[in-house]
């Protein structure tokens, strides 16, 4: 069994999660699992472009072309949103910008993926009641049912607590 190379695609993936990003950045879990998912979708996308393993991966195969192509992919076959893909393209933007911590030889190869430009996300207006709106609502409700008042019930602590739904 051989082990890995020191700034081997593998060893510096595990000092961007276990070093970087808990010990020196120290961002939530939700970040990490976020970001884990992205990477873990990245390489298997980019394994299956290259005919490798996920192990056999290396510095060179992380390109531009190959992180465009992974949009796409998330995009027009995962049917993921310009939202998503923004996500998805930060996670990889944080972790190319450690491997240039890292190694600075490939600054070329690292500037071309950190200069891909996120996508414009379209930004669908909030719904919501009017206050009279909501006490109309409330106030359709037949009280003089079980069913009713338990309904009235409800939506009077939705409006009260300011419940998103």
């Amino acid at each position: 069994m051989s082990r890995a190379k020191p700034d081997s695609l593998l060893t510096l993936t595990q000092s961007f999660f276990f070093g970087y990003l808990q010990s020196t950045r120290g961002v939530s879990s939700h970040t990490l699992r976020a970001y884990r998912d992205a990477l873990k979708l990245f390489f298997l996308f980019l394994a299956g472009q290259k005919r490798k393993q996920i192990a056999e991966l290396d510095l060179d195969d992380i390109q531009a072309e190959a992180v465009l192509a992974f949009l796409d992919y998330i995009e027009s076959k995962r049917s993921n949103s310009a939202v998503t893909r923004n996500c998805r393209l930060a996670a990889i933007r944080s972790f190319v910008q450690h491997l240039l911590r890292c190694d600075v030889t490939r600054a070329g190869q690292y500037g071309r993926i950190l200069a891909i430009q996120t996508k414009r996300a379209i930004h669908r207006a909030v719904a919501y009641l009017e206050p009279e709106e909501a006490r109309a609502v409330i106030a359709a409700v037949d009280t003089g049912s079980q069913r009713g008042r338990r309904d009235h019930a409800l939506l009077l602590l939705l409006y009260n607590t300011g419940a998103r739904i």
